[in-house]
């Protein structure tokens, strides 16, 4: 079992995802650095959304281990994530009991609980509830749930109600979406909806937060805001930022590591100018064979 201390806030030894007969992830290895920003990249198809869809339980790996050195603890994300329905499932009620309840209180949740925050290719926001409110929805788990303090609008629930606005405004006021904060978030701008979700996924205060292709859709100048703020969720709060992107500029600018998939493997790793001239992520991206690139 890994080093809660390690600086090694996520470590992937031996990682494979396999749908049917389709390997599309085939024994990934990697590490990330606490407080670090790195930045998971390849072709289409290399396999990078799988990978996350693996570290934050939306998918059980086929194998390998995930190992989480978040709030002090090791985390096996792999154990946490129980066991998905089967058909014997539904004639067991015991069974299906079981594994309802890993689908209501386990899976994403324990790994979100664990420390690890992410957003999406495809926005998932609210979007028929204001700004603020899509912020205090993330933070459930923070405020005081009880039906006879809320009812009685004890002094507690005023309080936990209070830091928790407070808290989302101050993400607001980071992503610079303070003004849109009644606003439907549907009526958002594309690039608002981007920032906002960012913000969202801070308020369950991780330690570690999984951006997927956060700069898709992004004008130049919405892009170098953007990397202000991962910038500052790293520099301020001691963040560990793990990201998909495509933008090879904003990934060169922003990285501290660097780590390439195509077709489900590692092919490359390291500082950015060290991958930015590795002949197989050449190969990789420009769709040629390594032995025509000697």
């Amino acid at each position: 079992m890994s080093d809660p201390k390690s600086d090694k806030i996520l470590s992937v030894e031996h990682l494979m995802m396999h749908f049917g007969g389709i390997k599309a992830l085939n024994d990934v290895n990697l590490d990330v650095e606490r407080h670090s920003i790195t930045a998971l990249i390849g072709p289409n198809g290399a396999g990078k959304t799988t990978v996350f869809n693996c570290l934050t339980g939306f998918y059980k790996a086929s194998g390998g281990s995930i190992l989480l050195n978040t709030q002090g603890k090791p985390t096996d994300v792999i154990k946490i994530l129980g066991q998905p329905f089967r058909g014997r499932d539904f004639i067991n009620p015991a069974q299906f009991a079981s594994r309802l309840y890993y689908k209501m209180f386990g899976g994403t949740h324990r790994v979100n609980r664990a420390g690890l925050a992410r957003t999406f290719q495809n926005i998932r926001l609210f979007r028929e509830m204001s700004v603020v409110e899509n912020l205090l929805v993330a933070q459930h788990m923070f405020v005081n749930r009880s039906l006879f303090a809320g009812v009685l609008n004890t002094p507690g629930y005023r309080r936990a109600e209070s830091a928790a606005l407070d808290h989302a405004f101050y993400w607001l006021e980071v992503v610079d979406l303070v003004d849109a904060a009644n606003r439907l978030a549907g009526e958002l701008s594309y690039g608002q909806q981007r920032r906002l979700e960012i913000a969202r996924a801070m308020c369950t205060r991780p330690e570690i937060i999984c951006l997927d292709e956060p700069a898709a859709g992004l004008n130049p100048a919405e892009t170098e805001a953007l990397s202000r703020i991962i910038r500052y969720l790293r520099d301020h709060h001691g963040i560990t930022v793990l990201l998909i992107e495509h933008d090879m500029g904003m990934v060169m600018n922003i990285s501290d590591h660097i780590i390439v998939l195509d077709h489900g493997d590692v092919i490359a790793r390291g500082a950015p100018e060290a991958v930015r001239h590795d002949e197989k992520v050449i190969a990789a991206y420009l769709g040629a064979d390594e032995e025509e690139l000697v």
